[in-house]
């Protein structure tokens, strides 16, 4: 991801979105170590809540 977030910046991104749902119980925490913020809860698939977090790149 550090590689990902590297190369977006790089080609002159401001800012980096993912999605994310409660079943990616390893990625939810590392999306808020990195500091992404919780955008918005998304509607739910399959009866499965998902979010949109984004990061702002400096």
């Amino acid at each position: 991801m550090k590689e990902c977030l590297r190369r977006a910046g790089a080609n002159g991104a401001a800012e980096v979105g993912v999605q994310t749902s409660e079943l990616m119980v390893a990625a939810r925490p590392m999306y808020e170590r990195m500091e992404f913020v919780r955008r918005e809860e998304l509607p739910p698939m399959f009866g499965v809540r998902y979010w949109s977090l984004s990061l702002e790149l400096s």
